[in-house]
């Protein structure tokens, strides 16, 4: 398996506005960052991610992911983030990887363990792990190239990907599901 990890991520100014009841804008900014170079940091340490691609319209974002061995593929003005993803996971396509990994930027518990068990069910298959909602899809694993477009960004990512994917796992792991988004996030 020749695997890529794909991780969109927005301009850390733009990212977490839904939190802006319970940290002021230089926290968000700050909180934002953190994410992503956990996230960022997790993927580029483990042994069997081959590489990992950072999809961003932020040169501030750009420059963290490079620091941290990723590469880059900017968004196009306008794009969907399903759009945004599929250019990513196309592009890695193209460049030799046999399955592509999606996982958010702002998982604070990602874990190797939890990339582990990703993985291992990726060898046999589609699989996804939704938020702890079971409505968005916090990471998408898939053979590549695709057989459909992904459909992040949608609100119900997860009930579009069951039915796009007919094959798709799905995994339930507490490290993925949780993600922040609102301020009710932060005291999980």
């Amino acid at each position: 398996m020749r695997l890529w990890a794909v991780v969109p991520i927005k301009g850390f100014a733009e990212a977490k506005s839904r939190l802006g009841p319970a940290l002021p804008e230089a926290e968000r900014r700050a909180f934002a960052e953190e994410l992503a170079t956990h996230v960022l940091s997790v993927l580029s340490e483990h042994p069997r991610v081959n590489r990992t691609l950072v999809a961003t319209n932020s040169a501030e974002v750009a420059a963290l992911a490079r620091r941290l061995g990723a590469e880059v593929r900017p968004d196009a003005p306008g794009e969907a983030l399903s759009q945004v993803i599929d250019r990513a996971l196309a592009h890695a396509a193209a460049r030799g990887a046999s399955h592509g990994l999606v996982v958010m930027g702002d998982l604070p518990r990602l874990s190797g363990a939890a990339l582990d068990a990703l993985i291992q069910a990726l060898e046999r298959g589609p699989v996804a792990v939704p938020d702890r909602h079971q409505v968005a899809t916090n990471a998408l694993g898939l053979p590549l190239p695709t057989e459909a477009p992904t459909a992040f960004g949608t609100g119900e990512s997860l009930a579009l990907h069951r039915a796009r994917f007919q094959e798709l796992t799905l995994l339930s792991l507490a490290e993925v599901e949780h993600d922040v988004d609102l301020p009710s996030d932060l005291a999980r």
